[in-house]
């Protein structure tokens, strides 16, 4: 991989993560609908429940979801270390 196509790589990856994190809320939330449709769903109305659950849709949302707050959570990580590298250099 060349300078710049590394580079470009970096800049997206730095462009979703600007994109994705303001969203984190509610990606979290469309997650934890889907754990309480399995939570409570299947007593108080499970004819919602059995559609919900052969959602081609909603599955690939919430699997979806579920990389995107992987992904800010690693995007954060890393902004951390970086942080805390670039201050202790400072300091040293």
């Amino acid at each position: 991989m060349s300078h710049d196509q590394h580079k470009i790589a970096m800049d997206a990856i730095g462009m979703a993560a600007q994109i994705l994190t303001p969203q984190a809320d509610q990606l979290a939330a469309l997650v934890e609908a889907e754990r309480s449709i399995h939570s409570h769903l299947h007593i108080t109305d499970p004819t919602l429940y059995r559609t919900a659950m052969h959602s081609d849709g909603l599955r690939q949302q919430v699997k979806l979801a579920k990389a995107a707050i992987s992904f800010i959570f690693e995007v954060q990580e890393v902004k951390a270390e970086i942080i805390e590298a670039q201050q202790a250099e400072a300091e040293g």
